[in-house]
């Protein structure tokens, strides 16, 4: 009988640092363009798009991908998900398989912000309202980044 031998790299590990940093500028985008497209021109970022002489490009994305109707779980939940997961990538591709105290910290520096501060806007300690498919979004690109990073093939 012959079986099939397991390789000691997980899943990341056999993707290459280039495209695991393009993975994370792709996340990144989608989760900018599903923000800029559908919330609402009163957040702060608007202001800076105007000072930077962005208005053309925004009020494009708007007009154009902004039109087309999404679940709102999509427009305000999963670009901060696909972020968290692109910021994994990154730090993914910075340290590798390393896990010294920085590595460990770099990695849990970003999840435990996102999801401390959703949890403390339930206490108004934190500005903003407790949603809870943001908190879902964090928990499965942690799953799942945490799956892609153990699972060997």
């Amino acid at each position: 009988m012959c079986m099939k031998q397991q390789s000691d790299k997980t899943i990341l590990d056999k993707i290459s640092s280039s495209w695991r940093m393009a993975l994370a500028i792709l996340f990144f985008i989608v989760g900018g363009v599903i923000y800029v497209s559908y919330r609402v021109k009163s957040l702060y970022m608007f202001n800076w798009f105007n000072i930077l002489g962005l208005d053309n490009y925004v009020d494009y994305l708007r007009s154009n991908i902004g039109a087309y109707r999404i679940p709102n779980f999509v427009k305000y939940s999963l670009p901060d998900g696909l972020w968290l997961f692109a910021y994994f990538l990154v730090i993914k591709t910075i340290y590798g398989t390393e896990m010294s105290k920085v590595a460990i910290i770099s990695y849990s520096a970003l999840p435990l912000i996102a999801i401390g501060s959703e949890i403390l806007q339930i206490f108004n300690l934190v500005p903003g309202v407790f949603d809870i498919y943001d908190l879902i979004c964090y928990i499965c690109s942690i799953l799942i980044f945490y799956y892609l990073n153990t699972f060997k093939l």
